[in-house]
């Protein structure tokens, strides 16, 4: 916002003097300088996302990929002998443990959202 906010300040006051075409210069420069700028704050977004989830969850730092689980849901619902295939985000890919083995198939997978968990028990 204040990147475009800038470059519109200077187009608007010094296109009497130089012409049309320093429009057309800010113009260029207004789109050559948001694409940085958006890069460095998707980065520091995603960043904050992680923090934000480790803070609020914080057995998903010993978690890795492939570990058998049980898992306990706060509805009382327990899912045991679990592997975690991935984190994405705020939730969480499982399939039991003897899918595992076997090609897994999508429809075996589950999706669980870490505000639905109560807690993790890695063996």
């Amino acid at each position: 916002m204040g990147w475009y906010l800038l470059v519109n300040i200077i187009a608007t006051t010094y296109w009497k003097h130089f012409g049309w075409w320093f429009l057309v210069v800010c113009f260029v420069a207004l789109i050559i300088g948001l694409g940085p700028i958006e890069k460095r704050l998707s980065r520091l977004e995603e960043k904050r996302s992680q923090e934000k989830i480790l803070s609020r969850y914080p057995f998903v730092k010993e978690l890795q990929n492939g570990q058998v689980m049980t898992i306990e849901m706060k509805n009382g619902e327990r899912l045991e002998n679990v592997v975690l295939l991935t984190r994405v985000e705020s939730e969480l890919l499982i399939v039991s443990k003897s899918e595992k083995d076997r090609d897994v198939d999508e429809k075996k997978i589950q999706t669980i959202k870490l505000k639905r968990v109560k807690s993790i028990k890695v063996h």
